[in-house]
């Protein structure tokens, strides 16, 4: 646990004086290479204790859902270009200076209650993003859409 910086207590609407976050990153790897580096920040309130599991065996949503009752509802995502920092061309195995993208997600509970702050970082050689567009009855006249992530190796 942490406390969360001003950026992060903005993004969570957290309370400075409850501001105490559970951190979690990864390396995400397709056929054994890295391709995305994420960096999840959950309420510490909303799972005390969530500290004593291990990630690298279990699903974070399936802890949050299992143990804490945490059932996500929706969530909004940004995706932008940029060039990589030096830490993320490191851990994503990168040439200097790397193209990828910076992905953040912001998840919230039925309730409206932001429950994750979500930054990754992606190599943008190795990944495609497809965008599955529906007609959504939910939103009116609105559309919704499934985002996939997929190596270019399964592109050719």
């Amino acid at each position: 646990m942490i406390s969360a910086d001003a950026r992060c207590r903005d993004k969570l609407q957290l309370p400075e004086d409850n501001s105490r976050i559970f951190v979690l990153q990864r390396l995400r790897l397709a056929d054994h290479k890295p391709l995305l580096l994420e960096t999840s920040r959950i309420p510490y309130y909303l799972c005390p204790g969530i500290e004593k599991y291990e990630f690298s065996k279990r699903s974070l949503y399936a802890t949050l859902a299992e143990n804490y009752a945490l059932k996500i509802d929706g969530a909004g995502e940004t995706i932008a270009a940029v060039i990589l920092d030096r830490e993320s061309e490191k851990l994503l195995r990168c040439q200097t200076p790397a193209p990828g993208y910076r992905i953040e997600r912001i998840a919230k509970l039925a309730s409206g209650v932001i429950c994750e702050y979500t930054s990754s970082a992606t190599r943008a050689d190795q990944c495609v993003f497809e965008h599955d567009l529906r007609a959504s009855p939910e939103r009116g006249s609105g559309i919704s859409f499934e985002l996939k992530f997929v190596s270019n190796d399964n592109q050719k």
